[in-house]
């Protein structure tokens, strides 16, 4: 059959009249789940370009309102084109069987179709869900389920290879071989624990093809373990909100975050609050330092804040997103260089891949060491498609030793911007609403971090932004002191992103 990343991952036919199955004979395999190739999966948030190459409306119609089950799960899009080059090109070849290529190797050959629908003038719109879903498993490169390493099913060999020989497939042992009986290696292939004999990707076995008398019926639906699976694949954003539980009273104790609910290391984490303040014997009362790390490992993350010497922190608040490597995402990590100045100081920052147009760019803070005043800002200029510069605010006398800053980039969108920032002053009395400038069509994902400081060096650093009633057109805001705190500004960053 050649190179196994260039065949047709399927090929497989339904009868004109239905299979008849006998129901009688409980499954006896344990249910498990759906597996999927290593090199053939699509980048995360990818908005996939799907040309038909003929057919009727009503084919186009089905294959729309059923492709589009995947996406409730898959962070994908689907954006079908009439011109010019296509991820997925469909035929709708009557005699051609159903088959598709698996995954990224749809886009190759753009003057072949990558899939092709059989689908007759009988066939009823339940009919057609059946093998749409099934081969657009395929093109987001999920392998057929009896194809995994692991699978338990007993075959009848000789049974097998006369019963695909027969029409509509009229399969030769070669056909056989590939479609049915080839198993993947397990280096191959990502997959969950187990095999799922309810999956859309699991062909019909009719009774009498295995030496044990197990069977299973035509698949019609996306089963739990397809949706959890692909999901697991192509994984969608999250947001934690997340901040230490204890309070450590000597100074220099690194405070540890703990949690679960992200799906890749590509995490970002931000301040939204703390609690914390100089060493009140040493010589200098007015220095503070603090810096953050993170760590992930599978759904797990954990941020380690760290005080230093000089500091004594008792709480601390932060936001996390996972921006789950995203085609479109691009974020880092800068170190500013802080003279004596109070001119701003100006890093500039290159996009590892250059946008189409300039996108939206948040900058936030997430380490420092200041003494003196309390004061420090950061915030993006002169944005490009090409890259940024990051900006640094000093204060006169020079207060602020060193700072880090991370950054988050993503496409804009004319007219609607998914980014911002808000700054709570005693002129507001630290509070306000940010109105989305396009609206989201249900509650978006809020990220929200610390990227502006003028707080009084001669009292506790206390503060926590929070956000409430979220909706789909905007948020409240809300910068919250206590004790005797004397804050002056109090600033952040946000970015909205549509949930999944």
């Amino acid at each position: 059959m050649g190179n196994e990343d260039e065949v047709s991952s399927c090929g497989f036919r339904l009868p004109d009249t239905p299979v008849q199955v006998d129901d009688s004979n409980e499954n006896t395999y344990t249910t498990m789940r759906l597996a999927h190739g290593k090199n053939w999966k699509w980048p995360n948030g990818s908005t996939l370009r799907i040309k038909f190459l003929d057919g009727t409306e009503e084919q186009h119609r089905r294959v729309k309102k059923h492709a589009a089950e995947w996406l409730k799960y898959a962070y994908l899009g689907f954006s079908y084109v009439t011109s010019g080059d296509a991820d997925i090109r469909i035929s709708f070849d009557p005699n051609g069987g159903h088959n598709s290529k698996l995954g990224t190797n749809s886009s190759r050959n753009q003057n072949e179709k990558s899939m092709n629908l059989a689908m007759k003038s009988w066939h009823t719109d339940h009919d057609s869900r059946e093998y749409i879903l099934h081969e657009f498993g395929h093109a987001l490169g999920c392998i057929h389920e009896q194809a995994r390493p692991d699978v338990p099913i007993k075959w009848n060999k000789d049974a097998v290879y006369k019963h695909y020989a027969k029409p509509p497939n009229k399969w030769t042992t070669k056909d056989v071989d590939w479609n049915v009986f080839k198993k993947y290696d397990a280096d191959k292939i990502i997959t969950s624990s187990y095999w799922d004999s309810t999956s859309i990707m699991q062909y019909a076995v009719p009774k009498g093809l295995t030496t044990d008398g197990w069977w299973c019926p035509w698949n019609t639906e996306l089963s739990s373990a397809d949706k959890a699976f692909i999901a697991s694949m192509y994984p969608s954003p999250t947001v934690l909100n997340l901040q230490t539980v204890s309070r450590p009273m000597s100074k220099g104790n690194m405070q540890r975050i703990k949690a679960t609910g992200v799906h890749t290391s590509n995490v970002r984490v931000g301040i939204t609050g703390l609690e914390t303040v100089a060493d009140s014997s040493a010589p200098r009362r007015d220095k503070l330092n603090f810096t953050m790390a993170n760590w992930e490992e599978d759904s797990k993350i954990e941020v380690e804040a760290y005080p230093y010497q000089d500091t004594y922190m008792y709480n601390v608040a932060v936001s996390a997103v996972d921006l789950v490597h995203d085609v479109d995402f691009q974020s880092g990590q800068q170190h500013v260089a802080c003279p004596s100045s109070k001119k701003p100081t100006k890093v500039w920052v290159e996009f590892e891949k250059s946008y189409k147009d300039a996108p939206e760019v948040i900058t936030f803070i997430n380490s420092f060491q200041l003494e003196n005043e309390w004061v420090m800002k950061v915030w993006p200029e002169s944005i490009t498609k090409d890259g940024f510069w990051l900006c640094s605010q000093n204060y006169d006398p020079s207060n602020l030793h060193s700072l880090d800053a991370q950054w988050i980039s993503i496409p804009a969108r004319r007219g609607a911007p998914r980014t911002g920032t808000f700054a709570g002053t005693m002129l507001n009395d630290f509070k306000g609403h940010v109105e989305f400038k396009r609206r989201f069509t249900k509650p978006p994902l809020l990220f929200v971090a610390l990227s502006e400081l003028d707080a009084d060096s001669k009292h506790f650093l206390r503060f926590r932004i929070v956000t409430t009633k979220l909706t789909e057109y905007g948020f409240e805001w809300e910068v919250k002191s206590w004790w005797d705190s004397i804050n002056a500004i109090v600033g952040a960053s946000y970015l909205a992103l549509e949930p999944w």
